[in-house]
């Protein structure tokens, strides 16, 4: 990674991900 900057930008954008896909993933394994 070039700067911290850029390393706390990626952070933040993998929280996101992660909380947009965590409801999702819950009704998989629910259903599964």
């Amino acid at each position: 990674v070039a700067s911290l900057y850029e390393a706390s930008q990626l952070a933040c954008e993998g929280e996101t991900v992660l909380e947009e896909a965590r409801p999702s993933l819950q009704s998989i394994l629910e259903q599964g």
